[in-house]
């Protein structure tokens, strides 16, 4: 109880797991995690907020920097290729989030759960970190940067106790990056996210009707 207690006051890191059980790329994958969820919630707040509406954050992320792997580049443009092509999206999921300090777990988990109802692929994963980042910026907006690492906390969390198999059976984050090859027209895959964030916004459009 006290576990779950912490879980959902966004204390929660990862491994949930004690670390004994996890295999060592077991460990390489939830620690590339962490990086995507660090990189791609500050990616996306640097790119809407100006310096001083972020305090609260770890000084460490206010500077926009490169991304100092392939698996990071890949996840950024991939987000960005939906925000392109969609420009109204990050408005719909603005205006659908209902969070406050304590719903934002619970918040975060349900859709979560949407965005994969019907199978994990790599579309859905990105739907899943664009998400984040949208759940990070609805704190913001809220002026509760203080909870935006929370939010890498859950995301981890989440992928560590719902898709950790499915990556690991995948090939990892290699399989990620060759999924989506930056010499290739990788729209039509960007659908399969699409089409699971939008999903979750009409959810939770119904859920907090």
């Amino acid at each position: 109880m006290a576990e779950a207690t912490a879980v959902d006051n966004g204390e929660g890191i990862w491994p949930p797991l004690s670390a004994c059980q996890l295999s060592s790329t077991d460990i390489r994958i939830i620690e590339e995690a962490m990086s995507l969820a660090e990189d791609y919630i500050w990616y996306s707040l640097l790119r809407r907020f100006k310096p001083n509406e972020l305090i609260g954050l770890p000084r460490k992320f206010l500077d926009l920097q490169a991304p100092p792997s392939i698996t990071l580049n890949t996840l950024r443009r991939m987000v960005t290729i939906i925000e392109v092509d969609n420009p109204d999206l990050s408005q719909l999921l603005n205006t659908t989030l209902i969070i406050t300090p304590a719903t934002a777990y619970s918040t975060f988990v349900h859709t979560a759960h949407v965005i994969f109802q019907n199978g994990t692929n790599w579309g859905r994963i990105v739907a899943f970190y664009k998400f984040a980042g949208a759940v990070a910026h609805h704190l913001v907006k809220k002026q509760r940067s203080d909870m935006v690492q929370h939010v890498v906390n859950w995301t981890v969390i989440y992928i560590v106790e719902n898709l950790l198999p499915w990556i690991r059976e995948q090939g990892g984050w290699d399989a990620f990056v060759a999924y989506f090859p930056e010499q290739t027209d990788t729209r039509r895959k960007t659908m399969l996210a699409l089409g699971s964030i939008l999903a979750a916004c009409l959810t939770l459009l119904v859920f907090y009707k």
